[in-house]
């Protein structure tokens, strides 16, 4: 009876795998290669960090400046 349940683990874990893989391979962007990264005097910071950063940056500055929705005055 063990062999059974080791053979069941086994099973589920290569499908397991096998979804993990088809998974990564389907991703958008390629990330099997060294990072790149931008330098700043003595800052360093990957090409994929600036862009969430950046990003952020954005989303602040139209969270400040765009006014919100007024009602109805009555």
């Amino acid at each position: 009876m063990g062999e059974i349940y080791a053979h069941r683990a086994t099973v589920y874990i290569t499908e397991m795998e096998s979804v993990m893989h088809r998974a990564l391979n389907m991703a958008f962007i390629n990330l099997n290669h060294p990072a790149h990264f931008l330098g700043f005097g003595p800052f360093q910071v990957s090409v994929g960090n600036f862009v969430i950063i950046a990003a952020m940056f954005l989303i602040f500055l139209l969270a400040i400046f765009i006014p919100f929705p007024q009602g109805k005055d009555e």
